[in-house]
């Protein structure tokens, strides 16, 4: 048997048992997260295929060294599912909360609670607890939730956020590979900013005034609007598609029938890059 074929059966071995105890829930990585780290040892192989006269050689290679990695980034443990809730009592003297998220990859959903000023639940297989940290300065509360560093971004990890409606609220999100959905419907969110690269972002709007600016990567970015909303969304990026249902253009700008500069709306402003934008009324 030739050495290639020998070389070719044991790459495909080796890819095969990974999505298999992936797809089992026995380990857990992201080829995009650990793509986004190890890029640059594509390079080297190329070159060291290109040297060898090999060409399929540092492709190949390539594959099981960035699926290696994303494994060992990942956890050969994942186990039980575990709970874990965080929460600031509500305190009716709050009339802002000022939120900052710090997430990586796995899914977000962001919501309206009365219970708590603000609670964290976190159904999660990692071995680490979020870092859950809250100051109040006057009538301002200042959040930050942040996932605990570790060796890459370990199992299942699920966020469910509550907001309390009574105070105003000021987002800072920033999130790598993730599934973020913000309901927004019955909460005061004056000012959202979020920064995130490859993900999926689904936000539905209230009758509130919102200023929105997203700066985003290679992303899909779905907005849902209140019926006869006043929105205005801009758009500066390069290979964007965008769908805006009921919208009209002007420039780089996409106004709702409903938009009136001399009254409140919903501004969005998007720095893109190949990114998917949807927008519709319900």
């Amino acid at each position: 048997m030739k050495r290639g074929d020998i070389f070719l059966g044991s790459v495909l071995i080796v890819v095969g048992l990974l999505f298999l105890l992936k797809s089992m829930g026995m380990i857990s990585f992201s080829v995009l997260e650990t793509l986004k780290i190890y890029w640059p040892v594509l390079l080297v192989l190329i070159g060291i295929s290109v040297i060898l006269e090999v060409r399929w050689f540092g492709w190949l290679f390539f594959v099981v060294i960035l699926l290696l990695a994303g494994a060992f980034m990942g956890d050969f443990n994942v186990g039980l599912i575990r709970q874990i809730v965080q929460e600031i009592p509500y305190d009716n003297s709050t009339q802002t909360i000022d939120l900052n998220m710090d997430y990586g990859a796995g899914i977000v959903y962001l919501t309206s609670g009365k219970d708590s000023l603000v609670r964290l639940i976190d159904n999660t297989t990692d071995d680490k607890d979020p870092i859950f940290t809250h100051d109040k300065k006057g009538a301002t509360e200042n959040v930050a939730i942040k996932r605990n560093p570790q060796m890459g971004y370990k199992g299942k990890d699920i966020w469910r956020i509550e907001v309390n409606p009574d105070a105003d609220l000021n987002m800072k999100l920033n999130y790598g590979a993730a599934e973020v959905s913000l309901d927004l419907t019955d909460l005061k969110a004056k000012n959202l900013e979020i920064d995130t690269g490859a993900s999926k972002t689904e936000i539905i709007f209230g009758d509130y005034p919102t200023k929105a600016v997203i700066d985003t990567g290679a992303s899909s970015l779905e907005f849902k609007f209140p019926k006869d909303a006043g929105a205005k969304v801009i758009v500066d990026g390069g290979a964007v598609r965008t769908e805006l249902n009921g919208f009209s253009k002007v420039g780089k700008a996409y106004y709702s029938k409903g938009y009136d500069e001399n009254q409140e709306n919903i501004d969005i402003e998007i720095h893109a890059g190949a990114s998917s934008i949807k927008g519709e009324f319900y």
